[in-house]
């Protein structure tokens, strides 16, 4: 038996970054704001693209994570920015607030099929950082957790993994297969759900707004990427 993994392929190219975006409002709100038009599809996740600027979402999961990264790398993709919503493991990530993953904590299965790696592209994620900063946007950051089961964040869950400030259900998945791709990943969270000590949910108008704060952030993103402003030394 062929120890070689099986490799998906292109049924198109695309620029070398992309915008992954996990959930579907949010799919919705930066297509129309940017006038992505629809380029296909990988599965459940579809493609929206306007010249360089490139939206892959929804995602839910690591699995889903996992195989559309093996797309991605297929189409000629090298550099991805995830943005998605957290739930907050207490009151001091707000709801609405950003939080931005150093680490992240694996609950899922899918991280261990490529060999667990628990942070981001360095070039990816201080470029995120300074432009948080240069953008005055309010965030912070910390570790994450990544979970397969939704409706099973207990209070023993919460003290096995009480390094982390937040949970989510893709963070761990897109550092590990990123790492084993090739790939320079990095996330950004929104917090849409606090839940403890007792369960509370962003509204959605909160949402929104702070996915449009977030505009000229992806709008640099697509322009510039972080290896060119790796090369001026803002990466920390």
């Amino acid at each position: 038996m062929s120890s070689k993994s099986i490799k998906p392929k292109p049924p198109f190219s695309l620029p070398e970054r992309v915008l992954l975006v996990y959930t579907r409002p949010d799919v919705l709100l930066l297509k129309r704001a940017f006038k992505l038009k629809k380029k296909g599809s990988f599965l459940l996740t579809e493609v929206f693209q306007r010249e360089e600027a490139v939206l892959c979402g929804p995602v839910l999961g690591a699995p889903q994570v996992a195989i559309v990264l093996e797309y991605l790398k297929a189409c000629g993709v090298k550099e991805i920015l995830a943005l998605g919503w957290a739930g907050a493991f207490g009151p001091e990530l707000p709801l609405g607030s950003l939080f931005l993953p150093e680490r992240a904590l694996s609950a899922e299965g899918t991280s261990a099929h490529y060999g667990f790696f628990p942070e981001p592209a360095p070039s990816l994620f201080w470029w995120l950082y300074h432009q948080l900063i240069f953008l005055g946007l309010d965030f912070e950051v910390g570790t994450i957790v990544s979970t397969d089961a939704l409706f099973r964040e207990t209070e023993e869950f919460r003290k096995r993994f009480f390094a982390a400030s937040a949970v989510d259900m893709e963070t761990s998945a897109l550092f590990s297969v990123g790492r084993a791709l090739g790939l320079a990943v990095a996330s950004l969270h929104i917090i849409s759900d606090q839940l403890w000590p007792a369960y509370v949910r962003a509204p959605s108008a909160l949402i929104r707004k702070a996915t449009s704060a977030l505009f000229p952030l992806f709008r640099n993103f697509w322009q510039t990427g972080a290896f060119e402003l790796a090369k001026e030394g803002l990466t920390g």
